[in-house]
C-alpha cells in the first residue's frame, strides 16, 4: 500500500496522481504499515498532495514516524 502511494506521488510506472498517493498512504496508515506510511502522509500534508496543506498535521505525522522507529532525520 505504501509503495503504491510512492508510485502515485512520484509518477513511477503510473501517471502521477496526488489524490491517489494520499489515498494509498492513508490506507497503509490505517492498516498499521508503520513509519513509512506516516512519512508519506506528512509529505502529503506538507505539499498539499491530495489534501489541503496543513503544516500541523505534517509535523504530527513526522513525529509519529520518529516515535515508531524511523531513525533518519525527518
Amino acid at each position: 500500500m505504501n509503495s503504491l502511494g510512492i508510485c502515485y506521488e512520484k509518477g513511477i510506472v503510473v501517471t502521477r496522481n496526488p489524490d491517489k498517493a494520499y489515498e494509498w498512504y492513508k490506507r497503509a496508515f490505517d492498516n498499521g504499515c508503520g513509519p513509512t506510511s506516516e512519512l508519506g502522509l506528512a509529505r502529503c500534508y506538507e505539499k498539499g498532495l491530495g489534501v489541503e496543506p496543513d503544516p500541523e498535521k505534517a509535523d504530527y505525522f513526522r513525529q509519529q514516524a520518529k516515535l515508531h522507529g524511523y531513525d533518519k532525520d525527518v
